[in-house]
């Protein structure tokens, strides 16, 4: 078994791995883990927007529209762009912006990893995570299963 560091050897021109995948995918419990590994720091796209806006991903989307969110987005991963050494884990929805696609892409030194597993599995992950510490849902857009099959179809190319 390679060690984080071996890893990061075989990796010379990364500076930055991103992980990215649908919700429940386990970004943000790969992602500390691999950067501890490596030695590295890890951010949470998500976390940092909720701590800078002070609201939660959902209170945004419903407040600014998902266009706004999407720029706001963009502009808190070209800022986590500019940090070397990180592990960074997207939000599930980061990639639908054609912008922070072409962020991400055009980077040399980023590598995306693509954390994938069947949708069946993802929603039993976040089915399991519903609540968060103040007892409100943590994932609302769970609650139309149709729309959440349909968002991971939507989404799939984009993560491979």
């Amino acid at each position: 078994e390679e060690s984080g560091r071996e890893v990061a050897a075989g990796m010379p021109s990364a500076q930055r791995l991103v992980l990215t995948g649908f919700m429940g995918a386990g970004k943000s419990t790969v992602g500390p883990r691999l950067a501890s590994a490596l030695g590295w720091i890890f951010a949470d796209l998500d976390e940092a927007i909720v701590r800078a806006q002070r609201a939660s991903i959902a209170d945004l989307f419903a407040s600014m529209g998902e266009q706004a969110f999407r720029e706001l987005e963009l502009e808190a991963l070209a800022c986590a762009l500019q940090r070397a050494q990180i592990v960074l884990a997207l939000g599930g929805g980061v990639l639908e912006s054609a912008a922070s696609r072409s962020l991400l892409t055009n980077d040399p030194n980023s590598l995306m990893v693509y954390l994938e597993a069947p949708l069946e599995e993802l929603l039993a992950r976040c089915d399991g995570q519903q609540l968060s510490q103040d007892g409100a849902p943590r994932r609302p857009v769970l609650e139309d299963r149709a729309k959440v099959a349909e968002r991971f179809l939507r989404r799939r190319h984009l993560y491979e």
